[in-house]
């Protein structure tokens, strides 16, 4: 069937393409992203430029919810006695 083995060519160049985007695009946007927070510079409005001592982080961004979230729930359900039998063991 030729409309079908044309049809998985055109589907495996379209995932070698989407590899090859996210193998160099995104590196190079987190890249060029990394060199803006080493220059302090702000991420919505980038032509601003912080001293270090005006620079402060947020607050929100220096605590971990997931974790906080993780040890708060999460492991009181999983070391009960029906997380426990969950498991399998």
């Amino acid at each position: 069937m030729p409309g079908l083995q044309s049809f998985c060519i055109y589907a495996a160049i379209g995932i070698v393409a989407v590899f090859i985007l996210q193998a160099t695009f995104f590196v190079a946007c987190f890249a060029v992203d990394q060199k803006r927070l080493e220059d302090r510079r702000n991420g919505f409005f980038f032509w601003i430029k912080y001293s270090e001592t005006e620079f402060v982080p947020s607050s929100w961004s220096q605590k971990s919810y997931f974790q906080a979230v993780f040890d708060g729930f999460f492991s009181k359900v999983i070391f009960t006695t029906v997380g426990k039998v969950s498991q399998g063991k």
